[in-house]
């Protein structure tokens, strides 16, 4: 989730909310996975990676969670939504810290 709509979640549930204390859950219905990931960050960077797996199987490394999916209903119900696609954040991210 990009940091922008991380803020503007923030925002939204703090000025919407109606009771003193609330908890949400703050994320994107994409998911993505940890190659669609490497090779995001790679293209942003100009690079050509061989990439080499740890584990036995290629979706990250031992003890990864390979999916993490919040329900970020309750907050939408509040009116927000991301408005940063999954791929741009990351882009966004790689491109600042460059």
């Amino acid at each position: 989730l990009y940091i922008d709509d991380t803020i503007e979640a923030t925002f939204t549930a703090y000025k919407k909310q109606t009771k003193s204390y609330n908890v949400f859950n703050v994320g994107s219905d994409e998911s993505i996975t940890v190659n669609e990931l490497a090779e995001i960050v790679s293209n942003s960077l100009n690079l050509k990676p061989k990439f080499k797996y740890t584990s036995n199987e290629i979706k990250g490394w031992k003890g990864d969670v390979s999916l993490m999916l919040l329900d970020s209903s309750k907050i939408k119900q509040l009116g927000w939504t991301p408005k940063t696609n999954i791929n741009e954040a990351i882009r966004k991210i790689v491109l600042n810290i460059k």
